[in-house]
């Protein structure tokens, strides 16, 4: 077997998914919470546990506004020339829908020649625009 993982080598598995919206300062208040519980589990003092329900709201009010930061910032991205493959392949990992979707801006030839944008803000507006995007390609 030694001969075997010295000529072909061995997988090391794929690993973690990184996480588009992991940052340095989100590991930082991680770290500061499993600390915090550590030390928590390891004593009798009630100081130890509040702390560490301070530093376990602070992660997750953190964790959730960079998810909302990401979002946003992914969504104004998105145009009628973004390609939607990409987009599906980035949604398919959601379990949920956002709460607030920024504005689509489509763009258009009126018959007189002239480019038109239009602000597309309700959902079912901005899913026909991608539909027509869907359908041109």
């Amino acid at each position: 077997m030694k001969g075997a993982h010295k000529h072909i080598g061995q997988s090391r598995g794929k690993g973690r998914a990184a996480k588009c919206w992991w940052t340095n300062e989100v590991a930082e208040a991680v770290k500061t919470r499993r600390d915090a519980r550590k030390k928590a589990a390891n004593s009798s003092v009630g100081e130890d546990v509040s702390a560490w329900r301070r530093a376990e709201r602070a992660c997750k009010k953190l964790i959730r506004s960079q998810k909302a930061r990401t979002w946003r910032e992914f969504m104004s991205y998105i145009d009628q020339d973004t390609d939607l493959g990409r987009v599906r392949n980035s949604l398919s990992g959601q379990r949920s829908a956002p709460r607030k979707i920024p504005p689509l801006f489509e763009k258009s030839t009126t018959p007189d020649g002239l480019d038109e944008t239009t602000v597309l803000t309700k959902d079912t507006d901005k899913a026909e625009a991608f539909a027509r995007g869907y359908a041109a390609s």
